[in-house]
């Protein structure tokens, strides 16, 4: 998905805990703005405990997109993301209101801006042959496999990583 133009958006962006929600709370209440999470758990229905996720009461008082969109047993990867969050940007321009990106998912945020690559699905039945292979041969044969067609991308991945 290439990169599209987005309406200008303010980020609010940072480590786990360091206030980024409490400060994009207090800009949406100040610019009369709508915020849209950039979170990857914050996503996912019933993901509750230590996600962070804004309490009804803020809820009601800004508009929150992004957030409890997804059962945990969906699919849900980058691409889906930048397309739910373009939408939401769009959506929220034609009102004429602002947006806040707030989180600290970086890879949402990275292909938010500057665009994902375009590529084909995921094929389900390749993952599962390889994960047979994986468990009858061992993870470090696929690791083999991948070093002899593309040495640049095992040496970034532990022999170990099956994902």
């Amino acid at each position: 998905m290439p990169r599209v133009e987005l309406p200008k958006v303010l980020v609010v962006t940072g480590p786990t805990a360091s206030g980024k929600g409490a400060v994009a709370f207090e800009l949406a209440q100040r610019l009369d703005a709508e915020i849209v999470s950039v979170d990857s758990v914050k996503i996912y229905r019933g993901m509750d405990i230590g996600a962070g996720k804004p309490s009804a009461e803020k809820r009601r008082t800004v508009r929150y997109h992004l957030i409890d969109i997804v059962e945990p047993t969906e699919v849900y990867n980058m691409g889906r993301y930048v397309a739910d969050a373009t939408a939401a940007l769009e959506d929220i321009a034609r009102r004429d209101k602002r947006a806040i990106l707030v989180g600290g998912t970086a890879m949402y945020l990275k292909g938010l801006l500057k665009g994902v690559f375009e590529g084909p699905p995921a094929d389900p039945a390749l993952r599962q042959k390889l994960r047979d292979v994986a468990l009858e041969k061992g993870a470090s044969h696929l690791h083999n496999l991948l070093r002899k067609v593309d040495p640049a991308a095992a040496d970034k991945l532990h022999p170990n990583d099956l994902k």
